[in-house]
């Protein structure tokens, strides 16, 4: 007995020496130690959030650092209980309540739009578009509301519209992105369409196994390698082996300390995202069928030119502009196949990055284009225009490579207000000219052939009627002109001092379900004028979009096609008498309807989207009749 009676004292001994060794470790940390918090230079907390996955962590962000400077400078931004860089909480429920003459844009992006690197909530791009909105004119009360988010892609922009953004009821949408959509993927190899920290996330729903009736949580390592090797465990707890198959980027920078988890992904993989990027983008502009959109490339503080060459130094449509575009697509995707088959990794990214942010700007534009010929207000813009393009000269707008100044920032908010406002002055006007052509101007036009022996190819419009749309013209009687079309005089068409589209649309109803139907729509020139016509029957419901849409440009003094897109058939154009153009083509109605559009296009340029100067085109009508 008295053998272990010493084996417990000593073991005791040691067991007290060892608790007062841990307790002066303890103490002595408490006094005098430091702990040290692990900094995120222009960095930003992140939290798991139900649908968006992540969201910023609320709360105040108090410092930022100028990495070119090398100087850390104040700021006084906090965000709302959501992480939003906003002083409104926002409801997933609850309508905001809108003054009678007040207007919402909701502003969505990343980082550099929820505004990473402002010395203030207000001086973010958010903020200081509202400024201009409200400094620029007084007849109007506008708010912005920043949506935008850390790390966040377009999907997960999309949702957080969804979520936070219905409940404004907003006149518009302005989108800066782009540069998240082409690094989380590869950069930091998330795989096609996964938000930033997927890899990690997907951890967690593998290791919190979840059955009907009972859940099994995740455990430590000591306990996971018992379960996996005993049997006996597993019975009496009723736990499973949750298997180990995290991989982590080993080409993370140490200097970052960071071991970032990664699903194994292909540089080639980036066309797939490329894909999900644009298919979320389509989404957005379809959340709010009666906003008007602004859809715009973020931009960063590298050379501009480097990332697009000379895509932007020619006018939009441009022939010149269309072979850059063409050009760079294909050295994008030379570019993109001789590394495809390689790993993704910060060491290995650059390919897809710069595959995926080239072409989602290019793609973006013509989305943009796409939308507004069909006839809702979409704009795109690449924002890195707005600054010089050598990066020593970028580099003030700048405080970091992708984060803006509140220099930077004042320049894009500023940008934004005056393409809005722009915008809204010009639709009032719009409908003011409507209202006062429609005693004189019919969009009732003659049907002939057999359309015109049968009811259901009657035009509903007619004389007394407006015009089914009118933008940016001023209409006037062209007396001196013998009509070309029975019953319909002519019309000159104007364009007035504004930049947008310049367009008059009519409608022709109660034609055949499922018809096919040749119109022919007469036009005649100044020497130097370009002109588009579009078709397209109804918008189907479910989709805010025609089933069947199309557009041709045309040279009117050559009277030549120089570009067509779309569903149009049969296209043709000719010469007629006395300096008319004859354009025709043939369209499917799906519903019964058909509506042509009219626009001016900036001479040789084929600008749909110009400042106005008094370009014009004789409008002689349109012809339609039913195919046998």
């Amino acid at each position: 007995m008295k053998k272990y009676a010493n084996a417990i004292g000593v073991v005791a001994v040691n067991l007290i020496v060892f608790i007062a060794l841990l307790g002066g470790i303890e103490f002595y940390f408490r006094h005098w130690g430091h702990e040290q918090k692990k900094e995120l230079p222009n960095g930003l907390w992140q939290s798991f959030q139900p649908y968006v996955m992540i969201a910023t962590a609320p709360g105040a962000y108090r410092k930022f650092f100028n990495t070119f400077t090398k100087e850390t400078f104040r700021s006084a931004v906090r965000t709302n209980s959501l992480g939003y860089n906003d002083p409104r909480e926002f409801s997933v429920t609850r309508p905001y309540k809108k003054a009678a003459n007040e207007k919402v844009v909701l502003f969505t992006g990343g980082s550099a739009a929820w505004g990473v690197g402002a010395t203030a909530t207000d001086r973010t791009a958010a903020g200081r578009m509202q400024y201009y909105l409200n400094t620029l004119q007084s007849g109007e009360r506008y708010t912005v509301i920043n949506l935008a988010m850390g790390s966040w892609i377009a999907f997960q922009q999309f949702i957080g519209l969804q979520l936070w953004g219905s409940q404004f009821d907003p006149d518009w949408v302005v989108a800066m992105d782009g540069f998240n959509d082409a690094g989380v993927g590869c950069n930091y190899s998330q795989g096609p369409g996964n938000p930033m920290y997927f890899a990690m996330m997907r951890s967690y729903i593998d290791g919190y196994l979840m059955s009907t009736y009972h859940p099994v949580f995740y455990r430590g390592w000591l306990e996971n390698e018992l379960i996996k090797h005993s049997k006996a465990y597993r019975i009496f707890t009723g736990k499973q082996y949750v298997p180990d198959d995290q991989m982590f980027d080993q080409s993370s920078h140490e200097d970052m300390e960071v071991r970032r988890q990664i699903i194994p992904t292909k540089v080639g993989e980036a066309r797939q995202m490329l894909a999900f990027y644009l298919a979320a983008e389509r989404g957005t502009l379809n959340l709010f069928p009666r906003a008007s959109y602004i859809l715009s490339t973020q931009p960063v503080v590298n050379q501009f030119t480097g990332d697009f060459n000379d895509i932007y130094q020619y006018p939009v449509g441009s022939p010149e502009r269309n072979a850059a575009i063409d050009k760079r697509t294909v050295e994008l995707e030379g570019y993109l196949t001789q590394y495809e088959n390689a790993m993704c990794g910060q060491d290995t990214a650059q390919p897809a990055n710069t595959y995926i942010f080239g072409n989602g700007a290019i793609q973006l534009e013509r989305l943009a284009d796409e939308e507004a010929a069909r006839g809702r207000l979409v704009a795109y813009y690449n924002i890195g225009t707005l600054f010089p393009d050598p990066r020593s000269e970028r580099v003030p707008f700048f405080i970091d490579p992708v984060h803006l100044s509140d220099q930077g920032m004042d320049v894009i908010g500023k940008f934004y207000a005056e393409k809005i406002l722009a915008a809204d002055r010009e639709r009032p006007a719009a409908a003011h000219a409507s209202a006062a052509a429609a005693p004189a101007a019919p969009a009732a036009l003659a049907a002939h052939g057999a359309a015109a022996a049968s009811a259901s190819a009657a035009p509903a419009n007619t004389e007394d009627h407006a015009w089914d749309y009118l933008v940016g013209l001023t209409v006037t009687d062209e007396t001196a002109e013998e009509p070309v079309v029975a019953g319909f005089q002519p019309r000159r068409l104007t364009a007035t001092p504004i930049a947008s589209r310049h367009g008059l649309g009519v409608r022709f109803d109660q034609l055949k379900p499922g018809g096919t139907y040749h119109l022919t729509v007469w036009l005649k020139s100044a020497s130097d004028a370009w002109a588009m016509v579009e078709g397209r029957d109804s918008n189907d419901p479910a989709t805010s979009r025609p089933p069947h849409y199309g557009a041709v440009s045309y040279d009117l003094a050559q009277a030549t096609v120089t570009k067509s897109s779309g569903d149009l058939a049969k296209l043709s154009v000719a010469s007629a008498k006395d300096g008319w153009v004859k354009a025709a083509f043939d369209l499917v109605t799906q519903d019964g309807r058909i509506f042509v559009t009219a626009n001016l296009l900036e001479g040789g340029n084929g600008l749909m989207f110009f400042q106005g100067a008094g370009q014009n085109v004789v409008f002689g009508g349109v012809e339609i009749e039913q195919r046998q």
